[in-house]
């Protein structure tokens, strides 16, 4: 049995990425985040920051920070 990289099994499918489809859905989610009221709790959640200290060196702790740095590089 030959081995099919998921890369080329995709293309054969004429599917998309997984990395393209996690883009899609995260700036799609974005767009309701900005349609919110500044009163919803997801809102307020995306713009907080520290009262005060540092983020840790290392990877993001929490699922919102690891969201703050995909939105900047997108």
């Amino acid at each position: 049995m030959d081995k099919v990289a998921n890369k080329d099994l995709l293309e054969r499918a004429l599917l998309p990425s997984m990395e393209y489809l996690m883009i899609r859905m995260n700036l799609r989610w974005t767009g309701h985040l900005m349609r919110m009221s500044p009163d919803k709790l997801p809102k307020q959640i995306l713009y907080s920051q520290l009262s005060s200290g540092h983020r840790k060196r290392g990877p993001p702790s929490s699922p919102v920070q690891g969201y703050h740095e995909e939105l900047k590089k997108t």
